[in-house]
């Protein structure tokens, strides 16, 4: 018989992206954005938009799923093309949520992190949440 272990295991970095939590919180980025690209403004279906990072995710899994760094954009233009226009979203950020909240998004960045399932688990029920009330208020 196996016996239980009191830890989660680790979920792969390249792997996240495929997870419950990570489709959940980028249908939560983009549902309050209400079909807004963040950096250009542009209007544009639920399924031309994605969640960007304002930190590149490799190397960053600290903030990987932290709203205060993720906001929509157009899938192919500003995410794709202009590489998430991070000049543009600085920007906005800091004016946004101030200077503070940005360093110490960049600060939190710079930490080691690694994701459990159960951490993940967490995020999911979370973003479920807050898109049922979203919704719910809408």
């Amino acid at each position: 018989m196996k016996q239980k272990t009191l830890f989660s295991p680790i979920v792969p970095f390249k792997k996240l992206k495929s997870t419950k939590a990570w489709l959940l919180t980028s249908e939560l980025v983009r549902k309050k954005a209400k079909g807004r690209c963040y950096t250009c403004g542009g209007k544009y279906p639920m399924n031309k938009l994605v969640a960007g990072h304002f930190l590149e995710k490799i190397g960053n899994a600290a903030t990987y799923f932290d709203l205060n760094g993720l906001r929509a954009q157009c899938q192919w233009y500003c995410n794709r093309m202009r590489h998430g226009a991070k000049d543009i979203y600085a920007l906005k950020l800091i004016e946004e949520v101030g200077l503070e909240a940005v360093q110490a998004l960049k600060k939190k960045a710079h930490k080691s992190k690694q994701w459990t399932k159960a951490e993940l688990e967490t995020i999911r029920f979370e973003r479920e949440e807050f898109i049922k009330n979203l919704t719910e208020h809408s």
